[in-house]
């Protein structure tokens, strides 16, 4: 049961560091075409 728990727990924390990642990353790119957009 608490192993089961555990890798849970994991799966969760791996979910949300991935999707964290991604937003950040489509963030930058919103960010930089924005800047570029005010560049051009």
């Amino acid at each position: 049961m608490l192993h089961k728990l555990c890798l849970y727990y994991l799966m969760l924390f791996y979910l949300t560091f991935t999707c964290e990642k991604l937003w950040l990353g489509f963030q930058f790119k919103q960010g930089f075409r924005w800047s570029f957009d005010r560049i051009a």
